[in-house]
């Protein structure tokens, strides 16, 4: 289950409206619907995004950590898969091991 769905069927299972959350959090209302139902490009965008979804996870005491994996990694564009010559895989490799977060 993705975290906009999460979010809706916590809430729903709370018995809780959009515009509850939204006096409570300061978040619009648009922006929760938006979560809910993962339309990223209707929101602020940035670290808005993280702390949103945290806000909105925090409310309804969920454990956000994985809420935002989930966001971000939905948010992310894939990263493209560069060839290196034949030569170079093993140096590469090594490279990766140490590659600073």
């Amino acid at each position: 289950m993705s975290f906009g769905s999460q979010l809706r069927s916590e809430r729903e299972r709370r018995k809780l409206s959009l515009s509850t959350i939204a006096a409570a959090t300061k978040i619009g209302t648009h922006y929760l619907q938006a979560i809910e139902e993962e339309e990223l490009e209707k929101l602020p965008g940035g670290i808005f995004n993280k702390g949103f979804v945290r806000a909105y996870a925090q409310y309804l005491r969920m454990d956000e950590v994985p809420l935002i994996a989930d966001l971000v990694a939905k948010s992310e564009p894939p990263r493209p898969v560069l060839e290196a010559p034949s030569g170079e895989r093993k140096r590469m490799r090594w490279l990766a091991a140490f590659r600073l977060p």
